[in-house]
């Protein structure tokens, strides 16, 4: 699946919305209604293919999902993250930062990147607000610019 067919399924998606428009900047937010099988294939291979434009960063909003992901759903991302060429890929996502509001799930996802830690660095937090300073520090670490419109996405939530 290429990028393009990957953007529009994401774009035809009542589930979750891909904002690519700042890039390197990535935005994702996870919506209310229950994400399909294909919806969530289509996420692990939009962001697989990312990689491909460049270094990134990447929020993923989950504040305003209502439901988890089925067995099946955690499966497919599992299977897509221990992909050679998605671990390989990992070096060009600069930072993944996930907004979780519930801190059990918080923690629980907190800990299970202790255990297997993710193929590009990443930080779990409460509100997209406090993922600004992370943000901030890896791109002074890789020499890359967070913009200002990317920061004020950020304030938006």
């Amino acid at each position: 699946m290429d990028l393009r067919k990957s953007s529009e399924a994401m774009a035809t998606s009542t589930s979750m919305e891909l904002d690519t428009s700042l890039f390197p900047f990535v935005y994702t937010t996870f919506g209310e209604k229950p994400l399909a099988d294909d919806e969530v294939s289509a996420f692990c291979e939009t962001v697989h293919m990312l990689a491909l434009r460049g270094p990134y960063f990447h929020l993923i909003d989950t504040t305003r999902q209502r439901t988890t992901l089925t067995p099946k759903q955690r499966l497919i991302i599992a299977d897509w993250m221990g992909k050679p060429e998605a671990v390989a890929r990992g070096g060009h996502r600069i930072l993944d930062v996930i907004v979780i509001s519930h801190p059990l799930i918080r923690g629980a996802l907190t800990a299970v990147y202790w255990l297997r830690p993710p193929a590009a660095p990443t930080k779990v937090v409460s509100t997209a607000r406090e993922a600004i300073p992370f943000f901030e520090e890896r791109a002074r670490a890789v020499g890359l610019e967070f913009s200002e419109a990317a920061r004020a996405r950020l304030m938006r939530g």
